[in-house]
Parts: structure tokens; sequence; C-alpha cells
């Protein structure tokens, strides 16, 4: 090293010294792990102070030190097999060699994270209906930057692994036992038997809209229904929610007017629960024979007074009640989300980002529902917004196969809606009353009799249902409003504002054993407000492409890697430590 070296060494700043010093001693350390077949040693000639004096130093430049203690480190890399088909694609997307090391590519340089996501992608429907998840926006719930490989890898598909089966498996048992349904084989068997008098195009016109016939009944369901119930048993499991993120302020959009301009966010919460306790502190509780007891299980089902078996609802009225219900429960009650995390051993995660990562899902679904239940007409806009965004029209009517599967289903929910749509009433929303609905050719009777609709509801709900006296012929005759997804979308408004007196209160992570069906641990914490706008700020810089993202610390988490050959943060010459310090040098 000549005396142009040494001087520019001597005047560093205090800081760039230290890393200098941390990063030859990590050197000697490998060096001395690998001995290689010559040393090279170098040696340091400090100007004494006075010396010093007579010089004038040069201003601290950060990008001008990190080229120069590039030069210092080591350059040889380690020798690693044949990039993966996840590596290879990475570089592929960042022009790198097939031999190179995976590295961060300055900012603005490549399409931003979101948009490769909506770009590139081996779920085509995030192409095709561009949108988030709330686990997606939990990007430091493992490693970020391996979830920023991941994207740039075209998110590969890869079947689920067993653990996730036996997840999927556990949770639809938990929400069975608590909504179970009726077999609904018996009811599409006689539905194909019908369609089968029908030609080959009307039979696909009568069920062309299978999208909008899935989010029906799904908010019917899972939201309407469920809603009203939890307005008597104070619980419910498996609600859909939704917010929607404006990535370029970092925070979610709460005004109908900017609706346009947020990405979707889809989650379901698997528990809603309503109670007098609320955690102030984060503490941990156990079931006290760690099983699934009378605590764990919420008992909706056997706990609806004033539902006859065979008594049809009103949603007009029964949705007013609920809010009334609830208004008076907020008086000395708090609302929850809770989350179900499946483990096969009686152990929570050792990683400290897994469990944060977990709190922070269930503080994303009570600020959602804070969201939407604050203001029905918000949260009308935001549903039609929701199925706008996946190529559905609000306003085309569904099939009318479809919808009478849908009207059987649920008949007790929406009959008397149905019979409204049909000639023409409101229903008590006035965006959806005040609509200009347009009038078409609509009718059951494209599809089956009076007569044949009865045998189908005897079929689907045997004596649980009695409609002798109820009077069908409406929905025979031709439809002055046609059963839509805009509908859907007013009643599940509704549905979502039930919950308005109520604030976000604690949270709750249960990690239950699914091999043996028992509860392992209740994870509580309190709502934090701040902590859960920070972690939106933050995964909105990590999606728009503002910030680079972070690495683990943790090195055993590496071992679940598909880039651990090729990751930089771990395969430099220098080693861990010594890439922790380039990494926040870079930074």
């Amino acid at each position: 090293m000549n005396n142009n070296g040494l001087h520019f060494i001597s005047e560093l700043s205090i800081g760039g010294m230290q890393i200098v010093k941390r990063c030859f001693e990590q050197n000697r350390k490998l060096s001395t792990t690998h001995p290689r077949k010559s040393e090279r040693i170098v040696k340091f000639r400090i100007p004494r102070q006075e010396q010093l004096l007579h010089h004038n130093t040069p201003p601290s430049d950060r990008s001008f030190t990190w080229e120069m203690v590039k030069t210092l480190l080591p350059h040889e890399k380690r020798v690693v097999e044949p990039a993966n088909e996840y590596e290879a694609n990475v570089l592929k997307t960042f022009n790198h060699s097939p031999d190179d090391l995976l590295e961060v590519p300055p900012l603005n340089s490549i399409p931003s994270p979101f948009v490769y996501h909506s770009t590139v992608n081996g779920d085509n429907s995030y192409i095709t209906q561009p949108r988030l998840s709330v686990s997606k926006m939990l990007t430091s719930a493992w490693c970020e930057l391996r979830s920023f490989y991941d994207i740039y890898a075209g998110l590969l598909r890869q079947p689920p692994l067993p653990s996730m089966r036996a997840g999927t498996k556990y949770h639809a048992n938990l929400e069975a036992k608590e909504h179970p349904r009726r077999d609904e084989l018996g009811l599409r068997a006689h539905l194909k038997m019908l369609l089968a008098k029908q030609t080959i195009d009307d039979r696909r016109e009568l069920t062309r809209t299978t999208d909008a016939h899935g989010f029906a009944q799904s908010w019917l369901e899972q939201t309407v229904f469920r809603t009203i119930c939890a307005s008597h048993t104070k619980g419910a499991r498996e609600i859909f929610l939704h917010g929607f993120l404006d990535l370029a302020r970092g925070r979610l959009v709460t005004n109908e007017n900017a609706l346009l301009e947020g990405v979707l966010i889809n989650g379901i919460v698997d528990i809603v629960k309503i109670d007098k306790s609320n955690a102030n502190r984060a503490f941990n509780d156990v079931a006290s024979d760690h099983g699934l007891d009378e605590e764990a299980n919420l008992n909706i089902t056997n706990e609806i007074p004033n539902f006859g078996a065979r008594e049809v609802l009103d949603l007009t009225v029964e949705l007013q009640k609920a809010k009334k219900r609830m208004s008076e429960l907020a008086e000395n009650h708090f609302l929850h989300m809770r989350d179900v995390k499946t483990r096969r051993l009686n152990t929570i995660p050792n990683q400290e980002l897994a469990v944060n990562a977990a709190k922070l899902q269930c503080m994303y679904y009570a600020i959602f529902l804070h969201n939407l239940a604050r203001d029905e007409n918000f949260a009308y806009e935001s549903c039609i917004e929701n199925i706008s965004r996946r190529g559905i029209d609000p306003d085309e009517p569904i099939s009318v196969a479809l919808a009478t599967e849908l009207l059987v289903i649920n008949f007790r929910t929406i009959a008397l809606d149905c019979i409204r749509l049909a000639r023409g009433q409101k229903i008590n929303f006035e965006r959806f009353d005040g609509h200009a609905h347009q009038e078409k050719d609509y009718s059951l009777s494209q599809f089956l009799t009076e007569t044949e609709l009865r045998l189908l509801l005897e079929i689907h709900h045997g004596d649980d249902l009695d409609i002798s006296g109820f009077d069908l012929r409406p929905l025979f005759a031709n439809w002055r409003i046609p059963l839509t997804l805009r509908y859907v979308s007013a009643r599940t408004g509704q549905a979502f504002n039930v919950f308005e007196a109520f604030e976000p209160s604690s949270v709750c992570v249960e990690y239950h054993n699914s091999v043996n069906h028992t509860i392992i641990a209740r994870n509580h914490y309190p709502f934090d407000m701040q902590e859960i706008l920070q972690s939106i700020l933050q995964s909105s810089q990590f999606w728009n492409g503002q910030r680079h993202p972070t690495h683990t610390e943790d090195p055993s988490m590496c071992n679940y890697c598909n880039f651990k050959k090729r990751c930089s943060a771990i395969n430099s010459g220098v080693g861990r430590k010594a890439a922790k310090l380039i990494h926040e040098l870079q930074r």
C-alpha cells in the first residue's frame, strides 16, 4: 500500500476506522481458519498528532470510504453449486451472471416488488387481479431478504407441505364445529339433474357467473349471517375482511374517494370474540386441561335466542337489532381479534420475528374491521371496489341457476330480501335503494318451477325449515331488481357496521397442536395503534421499493431458505459479521 493510501486511512473518521478495524479482525479470523499458502502483512505507519495538524482534514464521504474498504476486504467468493431454479430466476431478473452472488440492486433500478409481484407470479390471479394479503404485509415475519428474492424469482408455485394441509384441515374442522353446514352434495346433484334438461347454450348462461356466486356465498354466510350470530353469541369464526393500502403514503385508505388509489389487501380472521376482559399488557395463558374445552370453543350454534328453527329472517330488522345489541355490549365488553396457529409439537416458534408477526397479523384484522365498521357507506363502497378489482361487474345479475343455489342454501337469511328485489322494493339501505338498477329479463322460472324449488328446499333443510305458508310466486315473475353483488355488498356493508361501537382492543394468538387437538398457548397482547401504523408504513416502503430489504440476524433461518447458496448476506468472503457491517454501510 503506498503512502497516499496510508495518508487517507489516517484521515478517516472515527466511525470509518472502527469499521475498517472490525473488518480486518474478521479477515484475520478467516485467515486463521482457512490459511493460505502465502500471507501478506500490511503495516500501518500512523503520522504523529502534530503532523496531522498541518493537513486539512477532508470531509467525510461514506461512498468513498466504502470503495476503499472494499479494496481491503478479501475478494474471493465461496465456491458454490450451480444456481437452483429460484436463484437462477433472481439472477436473470437482476441481469447478473449465473455464477454471481445475489446482491440487492440499487433502489429504482428494477421494478418495485409490488409491480413485479403483479407482473410475474406463479399464481396468475395476482397478475389479472393485482392485490396483496395480510400475510404478505408481514414482510419481516421471517427474513425480509428472502421474501424479496422470492418475489423476483416469480413466486414459483409449489404443492402445499403436509403441515400446511394438516393446518388447513384443522381450521376447517374448528369452523365446522362452530358453524355447521348442511351437506350440499344432495342439493348439487339435483341441480345438475335440472341443468341436464337445458340446452348446452342455456346451461352455459345459467351458470356463467361463477366468480360472482363464490363471493356472494362467502359474504352472505361468513360476514352477514355470522355477524348476526356474533351479536347473540359474542363470537364467530372465519370472517372475511379487507382493506386498501395507499402505497405512496404508507397508510390504509379510510376515505371512499381514495379507494381507487389503494392496493387491495384480503384476509380472514380466525376468531372474532367479545368478552369483558382486555389485555393491557402482554401475557400467556393455557387451557386448564390443555384441551379444547368450552373456553376454546365459542358454542355458537346452541346460543342463538329468538332464532326459531323454522324462522325466515328479515335482514332489515335483524341487522338493526344486531347493531343495537353490539352497542349495548360495547359499554362493558371488548372486541378481540384472534388467530389460530397450528403446530405439530407442543412448542411455540423460537424465532421472535415469527411470534411478533403473528401478533401484528391480528392487529391488521383489528384495524381492517375498525375501518369497515365505522361507516356503512365506506364499507359498502369498499366491497364494490373489492369485486371490481377482480374484474367482476357488481351490477351483472348472478346467473339464475347459481342464484337458485344461493337462495336455497341461504334461504333463512335472504328469502325475504329476494322477494323485495323481485317486487322492486327497498331494502332500507340508501346507497342501494337509490341506485339506478337496470331491469332485465330475470326470473327463477328460466331454470325451474316453484314445485321444484320447494323440493330443493326440502332436500336441503328437511324439517328445520317450514315454508308451507311462504309465498314464492314473486320469485317466478320477472324480477324488478336482479340478484347482484351490489345487493350482497349492501348487506355486507351493513353487517360490518354492526361493530361500530367497538374500538380495537387486545389481540390473541392461539397455538394449537394439530396432531392431538390441544391448545399449547394463548399469547395476549394489547392493541397498539402506533405499532400497527408503523408496520403498515414499513411494509408499504418495502412493496413500493422505497427501501432495501433487511436480512435476518438468526443464521438458523437460513437453513430453510431457497437462496442460502447465493445470498450475499451469508456467502461473501468476509463472513457473517463483516457482511452485517457491509449491509449497514450500504444502507
